[in-house]
């Protein structure tokens, strides 16, 4: 792991990926870390996670972006002491209506919701998610709880 993104999602994350992927990084994004890393990321929510595991969950990746790599960039960094860190922001009033936006278009979708109710992985996918935002920001949204989570990550990585 050479690079680890800290920035929250909303905050230029994707284009992130997108400009390592053309520099020829191998980057991991949420969808990436559902896939290879589920039941470990399970294992960290769940208090059971080690720093060694990030060394082998990571040895074959050099780009880390999005959740859940977000939340846990200090222990990821233990286990990779020579990776960067690279902060992405936005201001907090357009980050939360970006944000909340997004999480209420894909919750009003009735193909996600058929999809996580009738597909197995669907539904795991969905247990994914709902974890690492109960993780990060906690249930439900609550824009003062959200911003302020918000600030204290932003100010935490800087």
């Amino acid at each position: 792991m050479k690079i680890i993104v800290a920035g929250l999602p909303k905050t230029g994350t994707k284009t992130m990926h997108a400009a390592c992927n053309i520099l020829g990084y191998k980057v991991f994004d949420i969808m990436d870390h559902f896939e290879h890393h589920c039941e470990h990321w399970h294992r960290f929510w769940d208090g059971k996670g080690q720093v060694e595991d990030f060394k082998e969950m990571y040895k074959d990746v050099e780009v880390g972006v999005d959740g859940p790599m977000f939340f846990y960039w200090e222990e990821i960094l233990k286990a990779f002491p020579d990776m960067k860190i690279i902060l992405t922001i936005r201001d907090e009033d357009a980050w939360w209506k970006s944000i909340r936006n997004q999480i209420n278009i894909i919750l009003s979708n009735t193909a996600y919701r058929v999809m996580t109710t009738i597909s197995p992985t669907g539904r795991r996918y969905n247990n994914f998610v709902n974890r690492l935002v109960k993780t990060e920001f906690g249930i439900p949204m609550n824009e003062i709880q959200w911003k302020r989570e918000f600030r204290h990550s932003n100010s935490y990585v800087m």
